[in-house]
């Protein structure tokens, strides 16, 4: 499935929170390198950039950089000159608290990101999204209950249905039940519903609502997917006589 559908899992490390937090202790009037509120902040994030905290040695770096950019005031070049910490320190709060916020991590999250083919699913299209979030809660989502699918097909051509959809639905059928609203023969017949249930509606009568249940094997049933799927056995029988096996469709 990763080949054919180029389907991707990311996880990266999001420090964001960390920004805000640092300057609710760390004030930006007190000297020393995040003097200035603009420059200050600059300065804070090229030191998360070009580290982060991606790995324990990436988050041990850019903490030392921190905190040394905390000791020496790194805005005339080299060599940087000390100063005084707790001078940079807002009103009411202490060494302890600065270095509780560094070191305890508690402003790191995981983000967790699928991505098809290299594009973020924000950059999609309505049903590559689709089909990609189907694949996820059929394929990777290992949750046991039921999984209720309405039209699923919509948005998909049938070669995507065939080659993508179709197999991730015989595999997740496997170990939990799919209850799926469909008008395409592909999802319904070839992965081989274990009940097909037919709804019909008889505006005439009240709009009375019968469903009927059966087996595909089923004589009735068999014939109402050919009606209602195929358009009846005469449109599929013309259209298979137009094909043409190994010919180009013209």
């Amino acid at each position: 499935m990763q080949e054919s559908f180029q389907l991707e899992f990311r996880v990266r490390v999001d420090s964001a929170a960390l920004e805000d937090r640092f300057f609710e202790v760390v004030s930006q009037a007190g000297g020393g390198t995040f003097y200035g509120a603009e420059e200050g902040r600059r300065r804070f994030r090229d030191i998360v950039t070009a580290r982060g905290f991606e790995s324990s040695d990436d988050a041990e770096s850019t903490l030392d950089e921190i905190a040394s950019a905390l000791q020496f005031d790194r805005r005339e070049g080299d060599p940087a000159k000390r100063v005084s910490i707790d001078k940079q320190l807002k009103k009411g709060k202490s060494r302890k608290d600065l270095y509780d916020l560094l070191f305890c991590l508690e402003y790191l999250h995981p983000k967790y990101e699928l991505r098809l083919g290299g594009r973020r699913l924000s950059e999609l299209f309505p049903g590559e999204r689709g089909l990609l979030l189907l694949v996820f809660y059929l394929l990777i989502d290992r949750k046991q209950c039921p999984l209720l699918l309405d039209q699923p097909e919509e948005n998909l051509d049938n070669q995507s249905i065939k080659k993508i959809l179709v197999p991730c639905i015989r595999e997740a059928k496997l170990r939990r039940q799919i209850i799926m609203v469909t008008h395409n023969p592909n999802l319904a017949v070839v992965c081989d519903a274990e009940q097909v249930v037919v709804a019909s509606i008889d505006k005439a009568d009240g709009n009375r609502i019968e469903y009927v249940a059966g087996s595909i094997e089923h004589a009735r049933t068999n014939q109402q997917l050919l009606d209602i799927l195929e358009g009846t056995k005469p449109a599929f029988e013309n259209r298979r006589r137009k094909y043409r096996s190994g010919g180009s469709l013209t």
